[in-house]
């Protein structure tokens, strides 16, 4: 099998030497220098430099120099190297004058050019890895990286080199939805869409996702990225690459498996750190493909969209309402495609086809559940409603690309590559939840006093207090508010988490505020909020168990009236109320009412509502009545996993419609600065809802 090593020089005799020391160290016998022709005359006095300087290696490797006579760019002197190299070798080994290969490098390139020849969906090598991996083996992902890479000529025979062809399949396929949120945010930008930028690896990294293709990737760096000096055409100052080099044998798998945990590690560490001197200088980003990115004064309407989708998706999100805990309590913690498919959403859409016999599916372990939901709800019928199209987003993540298999085959995928809580809050870009908490139940009040997890803050659910037990056994063991006594006990009860666990908020879920019909309670109760500045949720207008045969699957939506809440907002003004509202039919009253009442805040679409038609026409509503002074969204997930598609739909459809709005205020006269859209998505995901609740 025969390989080539090219190596790109072009201004940097200094950076090119100790990377041509370090190939002669490693006792390679010939490399080909590519070099593109100088922009300027500064340039080509460092050329000529180089010419000398690649004349002194002649007694210690064979260097053959190709020289362009024109200057043509970064994309082409790299896809030229990589053509020319392979019209008369099988592979090729790429090296850039900033990428030193450390030790082992070449050892590695070779074993894995040789070991994967003939493994098709193993389409490139990289060799940069600045992720602490505990193991020596080499593993796959699908995020390329081009710091000392290699392929092998069939694989780069088929790849289409016009970036504006790879998106336009990548968009007919769908498999867009399923990219990294970055590079996504690069496919919708028209710069790159028509070829206006230098850049060549875009395309190459995104026909890794067309394909479906695979990257090997060393347990431990080979390069050492040198080029974070500010001498380079794509790159700033930084330190951030520093690797720690292991003087260790990367092992090869036998396997070819996807690694999905290293793939969201990988992933979180780019967008975050091309982020990070991002408007800072007039620099370009510091990862390829990001190099398009510039620092303006004010935004162009062709710009709008990326922007907007560009800090979304690098903002932290503060979710303030959950039904999660942390996995240290494992029977609370929900995680897995089985839990997902035996949620409640799922459970009443499978019962409504009405060809279910539910007394006989309610017996069923949840194993068996799951089974019949998968195949009545995803293979039986295609999966349209947003419940079932947030599991198949779910699966995109777990690295599914075929859902169209029967259920012990996609059980088996998600069950090995299983992410954990932190894998998740990765992907989401999610900083902190907040639980709901009932410390009138035994165990789940061991959580709120053991908890210890700065990333899930606590909430006090007061539902218990105004559910009348069945029995007289149930009675006596009950938090039920039926006397003065046991009011005056729960109150005591209140002062002491208000100063000991320090709550959120209080949250409780009504039909029509009926529970306020206890005075004695809420006059003594409320004021005890508004002394320690902790707000009260409100998640109005649910109707528990219309239909008590589906079990958990059996509330819908009751008849509320809002004369209620502003009677409640009266009587109450220093008190602030946070509401959520489950009835369509109110949502427009709901919106004047923020605007009369400053102890009102609007939060997010909850349940029935959280559904892509009605967020869009909602949001917007509330953007024309209430400006942004509301909260944008929380979950409401119970499983982990769900945060994946709440949050990734909702980012969707709010970058839609602050397109729209921003695209107005600039019709409208209106100077947007770049530095300004970033805190403003800030403010709206992270800030405004931590201003709206008692912090620790």
């Amino acid at each position: 099998m025969k390989i080539g090593i090219a190596v790109l020089a072009y201004n940097r005799p200094k950076h090119l030497k100790r990377v041509i020391d370090a190939i002669v160290k490693q006792k390679i016998e010939s490399i080909n220098v590519y070099i593109d022709g100088a922009a300027d005359k500064e340039i080509y006095k460092n050329q000529e430099k180089i010419f000398k300087l690649l004349k002194n290696y002649k007694s210690k490797i064979l260097i053959n120099l190709i020289k362009q006579p024109k200057n043509n760019g970064l994309a082409f002197s790299v896809t030229n190297a990589v053509t020319s190299e392979l019209k008369i070798n099988d592979a090729v080994i790429l090296l850039e004058d900033d990428c030193v290969p450390l030790s082992g490098f070449f050892d590695y390139m070779f074993s894995g050019l040789k070991k994967y020849r003939s493994s098709k969906n193993v389409r490139s090598i990289c060799s940069y890895n600045n992720l602490e991996t505990k193991s020596d083996d080499a593993f796959f992902l699908k995020r390329f990286n081009p710091w000392g890479w290699a392929t092998w000529k069939d694989r780069w025979k088929k790849h289409n080199f016009e970036i504006k062809n790879t998106i336009t399949q990548i968009k007919n396929n769908g498999t867009i939805d399923s990219l990294p949120l970055d590079l996504k945010s690069y496919s919708e930008n028209s710069e790159i869409i028509n070829g206006t930028q230098d850049i060549w690896s875009l395309s190459w990294t995104l026909t890794h996702y067309l394909d479906n293709s695979l990257i090997l990737y060393p347990s431990h760096s080979y390069i050492e990225n040198i080029g974070f000096d500010g001498t380079g055409v794509h790159c700033s100052s930084t330190n951030i690459f520093k690797i720690n080099h292991k003087n260790k044998k990367c092992i090869l798998p036998k396997k070819i498996n996807f690694n999905l945990q290293n793939e969201t590690k990988y992933n979180s560490f780019l967008i975050e750190n091309s982020f990070r001197t991002f408007l800072k200088k007039k620099k370009l980003d510091l990862v390829e493909p990001y190099v398009f990115i510039r620092n303006k004064d004010y935004i162009l309407g062709n710009q709008i969209k990326f922007y907007i989708e560009k800090f979304v998706n690098s903002t932290p999100i503060f979710d303030i309402h959950t039904h999660l805990f942390p996995s240290k309590f494992k029977k609370y913690y929900n995680v897995g495609l089985i839990k997902l498919l035996n949620y409640h959403y799922l459970k009443a859409e499978l019962f409504s086809l009405g060809n279910i016999k539910i007394n006989y599916f309610n017996k069923l372990n949840d194993n068996k559940k799951a089974r019949i939901i998968w195949n009545n709800l995803f293979l039986n019928r295609y999966p349209l409603s947003t419940a079932t199209q947030g599991v198949l987003r779910i699966l995109k993540i777990y690295g599914v690309d075929d859902v169209n298999q029967k259920f012990e085959k996609i059980l088996k995928i998600t069950n090995e590559n299983q992410l954990s809580e932190g894998d998740i809050f990765s992907i989401t870009n999610i900083k902190q939840v907040v639980m709901t908490n009932n410390p009138f139940e035994k165990d789940e009040k061991k959580i709120l006093n053991l908890n210890k997890d700065n990333r899930y803050l606590p909430s006090i659910r007061i539902d218990d207090l105004f559910l009348k037990p069945k029995n007289k056994k149930d009675f006596l063991m009950s938090s039920y508010l039926s006397n003065h006594e046991k009011i005056k006990k729960t109150i005591n009860e209140i002062k002491k988490i208000l100063k000991i666990n320090r709550p959120s908020y209080f949250s409780l879920s009504s039909e029509n505020f009926d529970e306020f019909k206890n005075d004695l309670f809420f006059d003594n109760f409320l004021p005890l909020l508004r002394q320690s500045k902790t707000p009260m949720m409100l998640l109005i207008g649910v109707k528990r168990g219309v239909n008590k045969l589906y079990n958990d699957a059996g509330d819908g939506i009751g008849t509320m009236n809002l004369n209620n809440l502003e009677k409640i907002l009266s009587k109450f003004p220093n008190n602030n109320f946070l509401i959520s509202c489950l009835d369509y039919r109110d949502q427009f009253r709901l919106n004047v009412l923020a605007r009369k009442f400053q102890n009102l805040k609007i939060v997010g679409f909850w349940w029935f509502n959280n559904n892509e038609s009605i967020i869009e026409n909602l949001l917007k509503q509330r953007f024309e009545l209430l400006g942004d002074n509301f909260i944008l969204q929380h979950s409401d997930a119970r499983i982990v996993d769900q945060l994946v598609y709440k949050w990734l739909d909702f980012k969707s459809i709010y970058i839609k419609v602050m397109v729209e709005k921003y695209h107005k205020l600039l019709s409208l006269g209106y100077k947007i600065k770049a530095s300004d859209l970033e805190k403003k998505i800030n403010f709206h995901f992270e800030e405004m809802p931590q201003k709206n609740i008692r912090l620790k």
